[in-house]
């Protein structure tokens, strides 16, 4: 089975941001609900916030963290803008709209996808990244909007079930807080 771990809440969106003290004890916390899936591989964005949100497990069970580029979040856009929501929505509706200096849905999905197709699905795997990659990859299996994009919350954890099917995985709002 392939799991999405979306990473715990970090202090903003650059590439280095760190988790806050509330993402690193939610990390700290999926333990023992990840300890349950039996994972046998764990894949991560390389950027901090995904490795440090799966981090903790990762030791508490000896596994390595292997990180690959293809999970790093999908840039939207280069430009400063007031607000991105309108600019993603688009996104959502129109998969091949890419802003300046930023990658189309269809473009973030298809480098997403070309890692899945590298993984052994007959094993248990983790895959950890962000909200906007999840919400591509869990569209590839079954229609995920802009809508259901927002209810994604920071740490989220999805299952996609070998026959394709998808269901979240509910951590509970008594975690790590």
């Amino acid at each position: 089975m392939l799991y999405l771990l979306r990473h715990c809440q970090a202090m903003g969106q650059n590439e280095d941001a760190p988790l806050t003290e509330s993402g690193h004890r939610k990390a700290e916390s999926l333990i023992p609900i990840l300890e349950q899936l039996q994972i046998n591989k764990i894949y991560s964005s390389p950027m901090i916030r995904a490795v440090k949100t799966v981090e903790p497990f990762a030791l508490s069970m000896y596994k390595e963290v292997i990180t690959d580029k293809r999970l790093a979040e999908r840039v939207l856009t280069t430009e400063t803008l007031d607000s991105f929501l309108p600019e993603l929505e688009k996104t959502f509706n129109d998969y091949d709209l890419k802003l300046q200096g930023g990658e189309s849905s269809r473009e973030a999905e298809q480098r997403a996808i070309s890692l899945l197709n590298e993984i052994d699905l007959t094993e248990n795997v983790l895959l950890v990244s962000h909200g906007n990659l999840i919400a591509l990859i869990l569209n590839y299996f079954e229609k995920f909007s802009f809508t259901d994009w927002k209810t994604l919350e920071n740490p989220d954890l999805r299952v996609i079930k070998n026959d394709g099917s998808i269901s979240k995985i509910e951590l509970g709002d008594s975690y790590g807080d």
